[in-house]
């Protein structure tokens, strides 16, 4: 097909990684086989983990080595509610988009299910599995520098406090198995 044919030529020409932007499992099978990575839109954290899990099995049933191959998020995402009125405008517009519309239809869901506009959100994006990278698609209600700013600190604070949550996770996870074990060895 034609997007088979300019990845094929594209290799011939560049040394460049390249990238195939795929909303479907066709496409995300195609990328899988040929690209280095894939670019994945409009997808809730619970598709995108499906859609890496299907594309690392794709890779491998195309013969390419386990892991191999980029998994990458691209999400619409807000730090500042005065931003809705902008998200749901351009949601809207991608749900009239037949090939989207068919993506939402396919998956149960609307296209500001695939947002983020919370740090609970973001952190289900960063959970685990939803791909290796998460590329935050800044929506502000202008575009002006001074709010990009603010969305760029906002969203920093949100992936640190996520790491934080990790962290304190990790260290109960941590202490309850050395309890556990401790217990364990009190019954021995």
């Amino acid at each position: 097909g034609l997007m088979r044919d300019g990845i094929v030529e594209l290799r011939g020409r560049s040394e460049a990684s390249i990238a195939l932007g795929a909303l479907g499992p066709k496409m995300r099978r195609l990328a899988a086989e040929l690209a280095d990575a894939v670019l994945l839109n409009w997808l809730t954290p619970a598709a995108a983990a499906e859609a890496t899990a299907e594309q690392r099995a794709s890779a491998v049933d195309a013969g390419r080595p386990a892991g191999d191959g980029r998994v990458v998020s691209y999400v619409r995402t807000i730090t500042d509610e005065a931003a809705r009125a902008a998200l749901e405008v351009e949601a809207h517009r991608y749900e009239q988009v037949p090939a989207y519309a068919a993506n939402f239809a396919r998956l149960g869901t609307g296209a500001l299910d695939a947002t983020i506009s919370t740090a609970a959100k973001l952190a289900d994006y960063l959970a685990g599995g939803t791909a290796d990278e998460i590329v935050l698609r800044a929506i502000t209600p202008s575009s002006s520098l001074a709010e990009l700013e603010r969305f760029a600190e906002t969203a920093a604070r949100w992936v640190d406090e996520e790491a934080a949550t990790a962290a304190a996770l990790r260290v109960q996870d941590s202490r309850a198995s050395s309890e556990v074990t401790a217990l364990m060895e009190e019954v021995r």
